[in-house]
């Protein structure tokens, strides 16, 4: 059996030095791989966050007072407001209060039509002259529930006081 030299060991120890730099850079290389891949995934379930929130309407709702002054009298108005600060326009909207539709209650009773039914995003809000009489005075469950472009039903319910 021949015996190893000095310089065979040295020759040994190097290629297995260099076969294991290999090894250790392929695993890397594979750890890199599958990073990449996990981050180009996030980054689509972002994208894709993204543009359902573009698909979105989102209604909220909350009373406001303001006073007006005509003919050298003071006025306190309340309104009940509505705004869609979501993105997409907002269609088929539907308000109870109180679980009545919002025409059909007392303090809404002096409005015609359904100012709500189809909300644009970003726009001002909308608003309901309340009249506040006994026994309909705030707090009001405003329960709003609508439908935009992102294939799913929107709904808030909100309970609303001066």
């Amino acid at each position: 059996m021949p015996s190893l030299t000095t310089d065979n060991y040295i020759q040994i120890g190097t290629g297995l030095i260099a076969l294991g730099a290999v090894a250790y850079s392929w695993w890397i290389g594979n750890k890199q791989h599958k990073l990449q891949e996990r981050m180009v995934l996030i980054e689509e379930s972002k994208e894709k966050e993204r543009q359902c929130e573009k698909d979105k309407a989102d209604i909220h709702c909350w009373l406001k007072q303001e006073r007006r002054v005509r003919n050298q009298k003071e006025y306190l108005y309340t309104y009940l407001c509505f705004q869609n600060k979501g993105q997409a326009k907002a269609t088929n909207v539907t308000v109870l209060i109180n679980t009545i539709p919002i025409l059909e209650y007392p303090a809404f009773k002096n409005h015609k039509y359904d100012k709500t039914a189809e909300m644009e995003p970003q726009v001002p809000p909308v608003r309901y002259i309340v009249t506040l009489r006994h026994p309909h005075m705030p707090p009001y469950t405003v329960d709003v529930s609508w439908e935009d472009n992102s294939g799913k039903s929107g709904h808030r319910e909100t309970t609303v006081n001066l």
